[in-house]
Parts: structure tokens; sequence; C-alpha cells
């Protein structure tokens, strides 16, 4: 399992690189730092406006001092569901056209 964790999270310990394999493309993650024993997995998912992400949200680092140097994604927590469905679309799609650039650039 891999969590997400915004741009300038200093728990961010991991990224995702696109991998040709045969021609076809895989999904890999890569650590970029070294990663403890029963640490989570986290990167930036490179998607705005996800329903975890609230505005104003403190972060804590490792040792529990807040981190207050991170700016989360605007407040989605008020949608309604099908809003909230809407949302969730428009970032698979602004996902899915990602992947074809980069694709595109290989």
């Amino acid at each position: 399992m891999v969590n997400d964790a915004i741009k300038g999270d200093i728990r961010k310990n991991a990224e995702m690189k696109i991998v040709l394999v045969h021609g076809k493309p895989h999904l890999c993650l890569f650590a970029t730092k070294d990663i403890s024993v029963n640490e989570e997995l986290r990167f930036n998912y490179g998607v705005p406006n996800l329903p975890w992400r609230k505005a104003g949200e403190d972060l804590v680092n490792h040792e529990g001092n807040a981190v207050t140097n991170v700016k989360s994604q605007k407040d989605t927590t008020h949608l309604s569901d099908e809003d909230m469905v809407h949302e969730v679309r428009n970032d698979v799609r602004h996902l899915e056209s990602q992947a074809e650039i980069l694709l595109m650039k290989m």
C-alpha cells in the first residue's frame, strides 16, 4: 500500500515512474530515500483536490513536531457525493492525459 504525500511533505519517500518493458508501460515505485521497517510508503499522487486533503491541515514529522510550511490542497469535504464523483472523474482524466504525454515523450 502506498499513501499520498503532497509536494513538500517531509514524509514523501518514493516516486512513481513509467518503465517500458517489451514496449508496454508499467508504473514502478522507486524509493527516494532510505525507508525504515514499518514506515509508510508515500508519494505525491499528482492529482489536485483529493478528498482527504484539507485546507489548513497540519502535517506532523516523524518526531511528532508540527510542520507548518507545507500547504494542502483546497478543502473538498463539503462536496456532495455527485460533485465528488465529478471531481474524481476529472482527476482521473487529468492523470490519463499526463500519462499519455509522458508516453509520447518516450
